[in-house]
């Protein structure tokens, strides 16, 4: 279950790609969303830790758009403030 901060923001991802094609190349992602360059994607593909999706295109790494929506919502964290401000006071 997504919280709704997360929820948010995948409506507003799946925005984004909207009009892009169903698989895209790993080095569209910055224009898929801003910061998630072809370098960085390449350390998680690496590290075995990108999205489910992934097969190469030539010689290119190209993601299936839903598997990359679902990675990127599983890499977002919500900080709980409340916690953090208490472990600040310790």
């Amino acid at each position: 279950m997504l919280s709704e901060t997360t929820e948010k923001i995948r409506i507003e991802i799946e925005k984004t790609l909207a009009g892009k094609p169903h698989i895209f190349r790993s080095d569209k992602t910055r224009q898929a969303i801003d910061g998630c360059s072809p370098g960085v994607m390449a350390n998680f593909d690496c590290a075995g830790t990108g999205p489910s999706e992934s097969f190469l295109v030539g010689r290119k790494i190209a993601y299936e758009k839903n598997s990359y929506i679902d990675w990127v919502l599983a890499r977002i964290e919500t900080p709980d403030w409340k916690s953090r401000k208490k472990g600040a006071e310790s």
